[in-house]
């Protein structure tokens, strides 16, 4: 075993160490209950007490010290000549600093104008538990504190459920993803997927787009991400440049979904098998984290080139103090041109987790290889789209069984990467496009699912890359589509709709080509927009 697994192995240890209290339910061996993958409602209980420090957002020009063990604020000189003072009380204090390093930040002004820079945490000097995250200000504070809050280390809702099956697969696997071509295997649906096999013969030049999987880390050692890593970042347990996971392969099974090698004679592929993945480690093996550590992964990831950061864990706002500096964060890089994706969550009763549910973000729920709502999928009016995520078809990677490359899986954990995957290709094919144009382009195109038009459940409707790639006019210009068919973008498919039609079908123009067999215009074309055009913006399988 090398010395970097080493240090991974001793650093999970020391975690399921530090668990260990918080779940403890009698006899000597129920410490090991974290080691278990979480049910649909496990997965979504936050309640635990678990490690916590203070995270304060100060005013503007506010000095924090630590001074005899307590955190001392002083404001800017009032036009007294006076400085207003404070001290966090109820708290012995070991430590203060910074969310994010300024200095190594890319964007200082944005950063600032968030308020990036106002961000603290202060480590106790003694190790506390909290399950509440409220901190009550004191008067004398409020003068010099915008917010403040516990954050929590506490296991994130980690996005997939079982089965934990695998299996040994020597021979090319493609058939078996329906994800990305559905012919009705295993029961499904002809069509219910994402269409990424009909896009891929639509297009021959895609510039690759890397993509940032926040995550517990990337395996480099599998031989479907061969080629396909860009340098990472560490901000879980262990070292800066340690972000490769220890023995729970989740981020390598989403970073397979995006970008798994094409026609390499083994395996699977990705959606957007020309795009590379960037490995930021924010959890650790058994899914703990301070949010307020993921804030600065998102942060890096930005800084360091990635277009799409896909974010497939999450947390409640309401219990975890740390999710606001996560919030600043997501909106310093959608404000820097970023994409940002995340799962829903993994149960109905609940509400949708953070930071899936920031506006800035695309919230993904899951659907099964029917064009169904998976049952376990998180529904809310932050929903943007869907995207299969019930028996999934991944990659698995753990020092303990090098040989077992593959397994199922379900959640939306892997619904996420779908749409990240789906976007890598569509900005590849049109890296002109700004990451709001990303996003409206594949929400409009989905397929409508469930009651017409937007609806909690799926969103817009579940995505659809061929329909993304069809909608975007000659040349790459875009107009923001109101539905797929709607080549004027005026709410409506109309007869000046039909009349562009059919004069880029004389043409030979791609947008044209709304029907299968794809990379032909032919009757079946005339046919599918006839119906299109029959049934408006809204309405049915053409509603968005």
């Amino acid at each position: 075993m090398g010395r970097a697994m080493q240090g991974r192995m001793a650093a999970a240890v020391r975690s399921l160490m530090l668990l260990i209290p918080t779940v403890w339910v009698g006899g000597a061996m129920a410490g090991v209950v974290p080691l278990e993958m979480p049910d649909a409602h496990g997965a979504d209980r936050i309640d635990d007490p678990g490690q916590a420090r203070l995270i304060l957002r100060v005013r503007e020009g506010v000095e924090i010290k630590v001074v005899a063990g307590l955190a001392e604020l002083i404001g800017p000189m009032r036009a007294n000549g006076v400085r207003a003072r404070g001290v966090v009380e109820g708290i012995g204090v070991g430590d203060v600093r910074p969310v994010f390093d300024m200095s190594t930040i890319g964007n200082p002004s944005l950063a600032s104008e968030i308020g990036l820079d106002r961000y603290f945490i202060l480590e106790p000097s003694v190790p506390m538990l909290r399950d509440d995250a409220s901190y009550p200000l004191t008067d004398s504070l409020r003068e010099l504190v915008e917010f403040a809050a516990f954050d929590i280390r506490s296991r994130s809702h980690w996005t997939d459920i079982g089965p934990f099956s695998h299996e040994l697969i020597d021979d090319p696997m493609f058939e078996e993803q329906w994800a990305l071509r559905n012919t009705g295997q295993a029961g499904g649906v002809p069509g219910a997927d994402i269409a990424a096999y009909s896009a891929w013969m639509l297009i021959d030049q895609v510039e690759p787009v890397t993509v940032a999987v926040l995550d517990a880390g990337v395996s480099a050692s599998h031989p479907e991400l061969a080629g396909q890593l860009v340098e990472g970042r560490n901000f879980s347990d262990g070292g800066p440049d340690d972000w490769e996971h220890g023995f729970y392969d989740h981020g390598t099974r989403v970073a397979g979904v995006v970008c798994a090698l094409q026609n390499n004679g083994e395996g699977i592929t990705g959606v957007a098998p020309r795009s590379k993945v960037m490995s930021v480690r924010v959890l650790n093996d058994f899914n703990l984290a301070f949010p307020s550590d993921a804030a600065p992964g998102v942060v890096w990831a930005v800084d360091h080139g990635a277009a799409i950061l896909n974010m497939s864990f999450g947390w409640d706002k309401n219990v975890l103090g740390g999710v606001e500096v996560l919030g600043d964060a997501v909106r310093y890089a959608h404000e820097s041109g970023s994409l940002l994706v995340a799962s829903a969550g993994n149960s109905s009763s609940f509400d949708v987790r953070y930071p899936a549910a920031f506006p800035e973000v695309m919230a993904v729920g899951a659907t099964n290889n029917r064009d169904e709502i998976w049952a376990n999928s998180t529904r809310g009016p932050e929903i943007s789209v869907v995207a299969p995520g019930e028996q999934i078809l991944l990659l698995r990677w753990d020092p303990f069984t090098p040989t077992a490359l593959f397994q199922i899986d379900n959640g939306t954990s892997f619904a996420a990467p779908h749409v990240a995957g789906a976007a890598a290709l569509l900005w590849g094919a049109f890296p002109d496009l700004t990451n709001v144009q990303v996003r409206e382009i594949l929400e409009a195109s989905a397929v409508d699912l469930g009651p017409p038009g937007f609806d909690p459940t799926f969103g817009h409707g579940r995505v659809d890359l061929l329909r993304a790639l069809l909608s975007i006019e000659p040349g790459g210009e875009y107009a923001q589509p109101t539905c797929f068919g709607d080549y004027e973008g005026d709410g409506d498919i109309d007869l000046n709709d039909l009349l562009i039609f059919l004069s880029r079908f004389a043409d030979g123009v791609l947008n044209a080509d709304v029907a299968p067999p794809y990379g032909v215009l032919d009757f079946f074309d005339v046919v599918e927009f006839l119906a299109l055009f029959g049934e408006g913006c809204g309405i049915g399988e053409a509603g968005m």
